[in-house]
């Protein structure tokens, strides 16, 4: 049997590394946090580079209204041949062509048309020209039906969420929205379904910066 000192010895050996893995523990803590800080001040300069980039980008474009009314941007031979082969139309109604071209140059466009006359195609199009999805916010849920049923019968990959939607749905939705490779191009939402689901802004964020 082994003497109390000895024991003793042994316990005080014990204390004292537990010591020295306390204060390894500690600077490791600090150093994470520290990396941490640096991560965010990077991501934080990363993004806002990207963000000067693209305004420079669409800067290039003059913004009166006639200058978008023409073909000839990089982007128009794409825009064609998705007006023509996928929602089988031959030409743009008036202003459809002028939001499409300041949407696709990356510019903010506020537009206002009658009924009837043609807006949905103004972010349905370039939601089939770019990567990734394009959020849809509409108060009116029939409304969303009536175009979720006309895109479908294009071959168009679109969605809806609101109050009535199932925890399976809403689970794939999420799990689309930061899948890479998803081919959704249109998601419908309510404005009380941005307002009232965190996770829904959660994953809208992580879309975002993923992009």
């Amino acid at each position: 049997m082994a003497s109390v000192s000895a024991l003793t010895e042994e316990l005080d050996s014990i204390t004292s590394e537990l010591h020295a893995v306390e204060i390894q523990i500690q600077e490791l803590t600090e150093r994470q946090q520290e990396l941490i800080q640096k991560k965010k001040v990077l991501t934080k300069k990363i993004k806002q580079c990207l963000e000067d980039s693209d305004a420079g980008a669409s800067n290039e474009y003059d913004s009166s209204p006639a200058a978008w009314n023409k073909e000839d941007f990089p982007w128009s031979g794409k825009v064609k041949d998705i007006l023509q082969n996928v929602f089988k139309l031959e030409k743009f109604r008036p202003l459809q062509l002028e939001t499409i071209n300041v949407t696709m140059a990356g510019k903010e466009v506020f537009l206002v048309m009658p009924t009837g006359g043609g807006k949905s195609l103004c972010y349905q199009l370039p939601a089939l020209c770019s990567d990734g999805f394009t959020l849809v916010i509409c108060p009116l849920i029939s409304l969303m039906e009536d175009q979720l049923m006309v895109l479908k019968q294009l071959g168009i990959s679109a969605t809806m969420l609101n109050a009535s939607s199932s925890k399976e749905h809403v689970k794939w939705v999420h799990a689309e929205m930061v899948n890479k490779n998803s081919e959704l191009k249109l998601i419908y939402v309510t404005p009380e379904k941005i307002a009232k689901s965190k996770m829904f802004m959660s994953r809208l964020e992580k879309a975002y910066e993923a992009r």
